[in-house]
């Protein structure tokens, strides 16, 4: 399934790229993504190809960004989308959009079951 992610958002006052950093690279670990850094420019890629780079640039203490994805198995998509549901309590403003609504759907679905905990 292919798709793209538009994600926005402003970091909220007490938080830092190095917090977003921290949890961004402890979910690519746990997917086998790699993340890595320079400066408050923070980037995921994934194996065998399956997305562009995914890039949050917080050097304004705010990110907006577009990344096209290529995932063929579901649990894919629901690991990226936990990514940004992980990183969204750091930021005081947050906007997800994709080319099918699935976000919404994936938010409600969480707070009807529960965020996964990082371990």
């Amino acid at each position: 399934m292919g798709f793209t992610i538009q994600y926005k958002g402003t970091l909220a006052k007490t938080k830092s790229p190095s917090d977003v950093f921290e949890v961004i690279s402890k979910i690519a670990e746990e997917n086998n993504w790699t993340s890595g850094r320079e400066d408050d420019v923070l980037f995921v890629d994934f194996p065998e190809s399956i997305s562009e780079t995914l890039t949050f640039d917080l050097s304004t203490c705010s990110m907006d960004g577009i990344c096209k994805f290529l995932f063929e198995e579901p649990q894919e998509f629901i690991a990226l989308f936990n990514l940004f549901a992980a990183i969204m309590p750091l930021f005081s403003e947050y906007e997800i959009s994709d080319d099918y609504d699935a976000w919404p759907e994936f938010l409600a679905e969480i707070h009807s079951v529960g965020m996964p905990e990082l371990e």
